[in-house]
């Protein structure tokens, strides 16, 4: 957890309010160990040790696409995927998951195992585009939570065709219904979790207000640092559940306006792992040491609500939590390493 510590030391070097820490996990689509990459990164049991050291009064979080990898096979033994499925409804209620997302790859055995899982796990299960049959809402469009003082809006949308038991309304136009009741005023940081691409959201946060950050979980890619579109930070999990993202927040009351100091800690990161390799510009990097913390420094004083977005990959730094590993080997092998 060398990393993990990292960035707490470099929060807690500079935390002047009251902080919060929220974690997002997503887009594993199915997979309940490390994947089978050239670094296996990921899988449950090291989830559950990153979030196991994060301070007590954190949130975690399910942007989407976690249950299945795919729709239902001809000869493929479905009670089988549906009870891997069950194991990780099981461990969303037993790391005590605040908001889940519903995702596409979460449909692909249709609403009604969905809705199962949610009912027997007692899921926070959310999403503002989901339908039923009938055109009701199949879960509630977003959800709030008043933490540390602040509340935190969290929105689900997901982006599909309408599938067996369920139909699905335009996600975009689903936000503009929201934004139009100007719900997203009522929170102190509104956070949209999204299985869409991140091109239609640009797009939208770009001509509507009211969103402070997007956490995507559709795509292959990862966000390092936060991509801005006026007043939204746009951010992607990348694939295969090999990261787990830390959003850190710090602030005092009633905060209005949110400043990232991601790049200035990125910054001081970058230049501290050059000034420890066997670099030739060891002058380039002191200089820009000093000036990104001078900078910090700086925006942490001007800000008294300010945000940082980390990415953690889930390789073999994080230890895997023996329990979790021996319930999830049953159903999947661990990769070699």
């Amino acid at each position: 957890m060398k990393k993990f510590i990292l960035i707490l030391f470099i929060i807690i070097t500079f935390a002047l309010g009251t902080e919060l820490h929220i974690s997002f996990t997503g887009n594993n689509r199915g997979l309940l160990t490390p994947c089978g990459c050239k670094i296996p990164s990921g899988g449950w049991a090291r989830k559950s040790t990153a979030i196991s050291n994060m301070p007590g009064s954190s949130l975690h979080i399910g942007a989407g696409n976690h249950f299945f990898h795919h729709t239902p096979m001809p000869k493929e033994d479905q009670i089988f995927e549906q009870k891997k499925a069950a194991l990780q409804a099981e461990l969303f209620s037993e790391l005590k998951y605040d908001v889940i997302n519903a995702g596409q790859f979460d449909l692909c055995y249709g609403l009604n195992v969905l809705r199962s899982l949610q009912s027997h796990y007692s899921l926070p299960i959310i999403s503002a585009n989901i339908l039923d049959m009938e055109g009701n809402p199949a879960f509630p469009p977003y959800h709030v939570i008043h933490s540390q003082g602040i509340d935190i809006m969290f929105v689900g949308i997901c982006s599909l065709s309408d599938g067996f038991n369920f139909r699905i309304k335009d996600p975009l136009l689903a936000l503009k219904e929201l934004h139009q009741d100007d719900l997203f005023n009522d929170a102190d940081l509104v956070i949209l979790l999204a299985d869409a691409p991140a091109v239609i959201l640009s797009d939208f946060v770009k001509e509507n207000s009211g969103i402070d950050i997007i956490v995507c979980a559709k795509e292959h890619a990862f966000t390092g640092l936060p991509v801005h579109y006026k007043g939204t930070a746009l951010t992607q999990l990348g694939s295969q559940g090999k990261y787990i993202a830390d959003l850190y927040l710090n602030f005092d009351s009633n905060p209005a306006e949110w400043k990232d100091i991601s790049p200035y800690r990125h910054s001081i990161r970058t230049s501290e792992n050059a000034l420890k390799s066997e670099t030739d510009q060891r002058k380039k990097y002191l200089k820009r040491l000093k000036r990104s913390k001078k900078m910090l420094k700086s925006e942490i004083k001007n800000n008294s609500h300010y945000y940082q977005w980390d990415m953690l990959l889930l390789d073999t730094s994080v230890k895997d939590d023996p329990g979790i590993k021996k319930r999830v080997d049953k159903f999947t092998p661990y990769p070699d390493p």
